[in-house]
Formats: structure tokens, C-alpha cells, sequence
């Protein structure tokens, strides 16, 4: 029996490696699916216990950022407009 390289030959080893290429690829996929999906569930676990440990419910609104410190201390905190005094 003599091993032969024809069409034939080629054809199926060339479908038995794309087979295998197109699994492993699927398979890949997969996984990377699989992680994203535990990392965004983690992140809502961990925002969950922030939030819990900050005092704030789901509920209430995130915390807006707070701008940053000039280079003379940090921003002073604005207060509305005083009334003027009445006329005497």
C-alpha cells in the first residue's frame, strides 16, 4: 500500500484542519464570553458593596465627581446670593 498525495487526500486533511481550526476558534469565543460576563458581574457586586459601605442605597443617585483642588487649596463652596438688607 502506497500512500498517495492526490486531490482526494489533500481535500480531507485540509477539511479535517478547518474543522479543528473552526473548534478551537468556537471554543475561544467561548471563553472570552465567559469572562466578560464574570468581570461585568463582579463590577456590580463590588459597585453593590461600595455603595453599601458609603451608606447609599441602589436607589439613590452615584456620586458625582468632585472637581479637582486648585494649586491655592480646594475649591471653596459656593453659597447663594445674600439678600440685601431691608431699608430702614
Amino acid at each position: 500500500m502506497v500512500f498517495e498525495l492526490n486531490g482526494t487526500t489533500i481535500a480531507g486533511i485540509g477539511a479535517i484542519l478547518g474543522a479543528l481550526a473552526g473548534a478551537v476558534s468556537f471554543l475561544f469565543k467561548a471563553l472570552i464570553e465567559s469572562k466578560d460576563a464574570t468581570i461585568k458581574e463582579l463590577q456590580d457586586e463590588r459597585d453593590y458593596w461600595r455603595n453599601y459601605a458609603m451608606g447609599r442605597s441602589s436607589a439613590q443617585a452615584p456620586m458625582q465627581p468632585q472637581p479637582p483642588p486648585t494649586p491655592y487649596g480646594p475649591p471653596q463652596q459656593q453659597y447663594p446670593p445674600q439678600q440685601p438688607y431691608p431699608p430702614r
